[in-house]
């Protein structure tokens, strides 16, 4: 299934915005809801994966649960029209595959794999080797992180899309836990799904597990380059908690590990690697404007 056409708008200029992405003819245009917070020109990551998620379940079926989700990043995803192509791998009885790509003006930009399991009941009693306790905090334990005074001011997806609480409040890089909950959907009128609210989420496992210093705020940037999550099963209502571990090396490479739960507790782990680069930050966003621009 592919979607695809000239992108007419360059982004949705209406505030505050009712959803995520808005549809322009075949076309996913991303609202101010949407900039990550290295360039107001560049979309953040987990607004690129609650869309993505939402277009790989749209080619499945209902009686199917998401379970397993990847995201590459292979460019900068600007905050400007983009396409969607998505191709079921296999529909199968138990199992269902799909995977796509968003676009922006005809370049791959990032492409996302989904395993979907038939939902079933098999009397069995849940087990794990590890606590399948809830949470010791919920997200009223946790101050809310105000993305825009706390980071470099302008909109972006962690302070209109989607509510962060983290101890304390004001420091979100390397907080290593906190509480998520979407304020928008990814498009008007539709609820986001289990798959679609942990994706949104779970991106946010880098920053939480960042390993720079204070020092370092403006001389180092740990952008995640992809985005793997496994599920033991859905999540379970609004509020998703992302605890996240870091080991960086001493190159320019890091991963990213965090375990996934939500009011009942763990459901899931993720994981990211992450592209480590030292330089002063008006220059990266320079270079990244220019490159979600070109």
């Amino acid at each position: 299934m592919a979607r695809s056409s000239t992108p007419r708008r360059t982004a949705v200029k209406d505030f505050p915005p009712l959803s995520l992405f808005a549809r322009d003819g075949e076309t996913y245009v991303p609202t101010t809801a949407t900039p990550g917070p290295w360039s107001p020109a560049v979309c953040h990551g987990g607004a690129v994966a609650a869309l993505m998620a939402h277009l790989l379940e749209e080619a499945s079926t209902p009686e199917f649960e998401s379970l397993r989700f990847s995201l590459d990043f292979l460019r900068p995803v600007p905050t400007a029209p983009l396409e969607a192509r998505v191709r079921p791998v296999r529909l199968g009885r138990r199992t269902h595959l799909i995977e796509g790509e968003l676009l922006a003006s005809g370049a791959v930009v990032a492409r996302g794999t989904l395993l979907r399991f038939r939902a079933a009941d098999s009397g069995m009693e849940p087990r794990s080797h590890l606590s399948d306790a809830p949470p010791a905090d919920e997200p009223g334990n946790f101050a809310f992180h105000d993305a825009i005074r706390n980071g470099n001011g302008h909109r972006q997806f962690m302070a209109g899309g989607i509510e962060v609480r983290v101890p304390g409040g004001d420091t979100f890089v390397g907080a290593r836990a906190g509480w998520f909950r979407l304020r928008l959907p990814v498009l008007p009128g539709v609820a986001p799904s289990p798959m679609v609210r942990v994706a949104a989420a779970a991106d946010h496992g880098s920053g939480l597990g960042s390993l720079a210093h204070p020092s370092e705020a403006r001389r180092i940037t740990y952008a995640n380059a992809d985005l793997a999550i496994h599920l033991a099963r859905p999540a379970s209502g609004p509020w998703v908690r992302v605890e996240a571990t870091s080991r960086w090396s001493a190159g320019r490479s890091g991963l990213t590990n965090s375990v996934i739960s939500d009011a009942m507790g763990p459901l899931g782990v993720g994981q990211q690697l992450v592209a480590i680069e030292h330089l002063d930050l008006p220059a990266f966003n320079s270079r990244t404007t220019a490159a979600a621009t070109a």
